[in-house]
């Protein structure tokens, strides 16, 4: 890659998949988009220096966070969170061209977490239907445009480029459905004064850990937006914690909060810190 000509871009592939479509909208026309099977494939290729950004999806305003993006960190240390976007999601069920129409369907094939964002939908329209969940929206348009009495799940996008037939649209359980895809790269941007910082912490195994070290960022009047527990596996049901929190890693609040919490629990990974995106309005389409 030349000095100044646009970063490599890893995403979550093949091509088609939401994720496709925040790196094309990230890279523009003239980046490099390098799709990738699954999400530890991008963290690997980012951490390697082997492309100069990835792009996965960390939560969805349906379904919440997607485990794999969170337990990517702990495996890929390197990688820093350098931004954010937010994108809208309408999803379609999108069938093979010879289907006659709904009650015809036997398979819906898509990725896990769009078939839990339909998953009232699919029980409600097609409840006989068998549920298979694969690696991306992308495979799923794959499959569908290869066997009779099947459809995938996903945007309008996958008809276009697989030849299926749309025979619903809109059919996410919550009309304004939003994911939010983190930006991977080996560094993360100077404050900008609208900031969120991630973190990933592994408390003390005693009791009043956690209590105790949410206290630190309550006292020194830091805004904790997102805690989660993800399983350490070589530490049978013990736990690390992903935390989101409004403000910069530089901010003299964090500053503080992390420093009184790093003497007590030492184990503490900074993801990144990188400028807020934008929401997208709900009357957007």
């Amino acid at each position: 890659m030349q000095t100044g000509s646009p970063p490599d871009i890893a995403y979550l592939g093949p091509e088609g998949t939401y994720t496709h479509t925040v790196a094309r909208q990230v890279g523009g026309s003239l980046a490099r988009l390098v799709p990738c099977a699954s999400i530890p494939l991008v963290f690997r290729l980012v951490s390697r220096g082997e492309v100069g950004l990835g792009v996965v999806p960390v939560e969805n305003t349906i379904e919440g966070s997607v485990a794999v993006t969170l337990d990517s960190f702990a495996r890929e240390p390197e990688c820093k969170i350098t931004g954010e976007r937010m994108l809208r999601i309408e999803h379609g069920l999108h069938a093979h061209p010879e289907t006659a129409g709904v009650d015809s369907l036997r398979r819906i094939y898509s990725h896990p977490q769009a078939l839990a964002q339909c998953r009232d939908w699919l029980t409600r329209t097609i409840p006989t239907a068998d549920i298979i969940p694969c690696a991306s929206t992308a495979a799923a348009a794959r499959w569908a445009s290869e066997e009779s009495g099947t459809a995938a799940i996903g945007g309008a996008e996958l008809a276009r480029l697989y030849g299926l037939k749309t025979i619903a649209s809109g059919i996410q359980d919550a009309p304004y459905n939003v994911t939010r895809f983190l930006l991977l790269a080996r560094h993360s941007p100077a404050a900008s004064g609208n900031d969120r910082t991630a973190l990933m912490v592994e408390l003390n195994h005693r009791p009043g850990a956690l209590y105790e070290g949410l206290g630190y960022f309550a006292r020194a009047g830091v805004n904790l937006t997102h805690i989660e527990s993800r399983p350490i596996p070589e530490r049978p049901f013990e736990y690390r914690f992903f935390l989101m929190l409004d403000g910069h890693a530089a901010d003299a609040a964090v500053v503080q909060a992390l420093a009184e919490l790093r003497a007590e629990h030492p184990r503490i990974a900074i993801l990144g810190s990188w400028p807020r995106g934008a929401m997208p309005r709900p009357d957007q389409p």
